[in-house]
Parts: C-alpha cells; structure tokens; sequence
C-alpha cells in the first residue's frame, strides 16, 4: 500500500510503501475523521503532522491510498 496526500493547491505528496506503512501505524484515524469532518476544526487552523510535516488541515484536498 502506498499513499498520497492531495493539497488543494494542486501539490501532491506522495510516500513510498514503507513510509505509508509507518504512517498507518502512527496515524490515529479516529482523530483524523473528526478533524477532516468538524467544521469549526478547518476555521480553527487545526494541522496534522504527517512524517515530521505538517500540513494545515483546510489546505488538504484528499488522501489516497494505492494498492
């Protein structure tokens, strides 16, 4: 599995296969659910770090992932 985050500037920001996996370990979906689906959370200029880079939650478009 690989993974790419989507900006909505048109970046995309790609991660190889064993970065991906760390990212799955590490990644709390629970929380990333509620920050990409709370509103007030995009106004509040939430971030997410993501391999020691963070991205500002209203600038992320999409987040795919590649079998």
């Amino acid at each position: 599995m690989r993974m790419a985050i989507k900006l909505k500037d048109g970046k995309k920001y790609f991660y190889s296969e064993a970065q991906s996996q760390q990212i799955a370990r590490n990644l709390n979906y629970v929380k990333l659910l509620q920050i990409l689906t709370n509103a007030s959370s995009m106004k509040s200029g939430s971030s997410i770090k993501i391999l020691n880079q963070i991205f500002k939650v209203e600038n992320i478009k999409s987040f795919e992932f590649f079998l």
